[in-house]
């Protein structure tokens, strides 16, 4: 029974083996589909620099105005 057994683990990886060249072709194509995903990521993240515009013009007319004085 071990030996039946052992061939049928022996044969089943021997597939995947043989098989796991076509599948991992497969996989790494649906990956860079996600990676167009993860883009509008960082459209959040471009969230932030909205409120650094805010502090922004509020020291450029202190330093122009600095000058001018001086």
């Amino acid at each position: 029974m071990q030996r039946v057994l052992a061939s049928l683990v022996v044969s089943i990886v021997a597939a995947l083996v043989l098989a796991s060249p076509p599948t991992a072709d497969a996989k790494p194509k649906p990956h860079p589909t996600p990676t167009p995903t993860a883009t509008p990521s960082p459209s959040p993240t471009a969230t932030p620099p909205l409120p650094s515009p805010t502090p922004s013009p509020t020291p450029t007319p202190t330093a122009p105005s600095g000058y001018v004085d001086g």
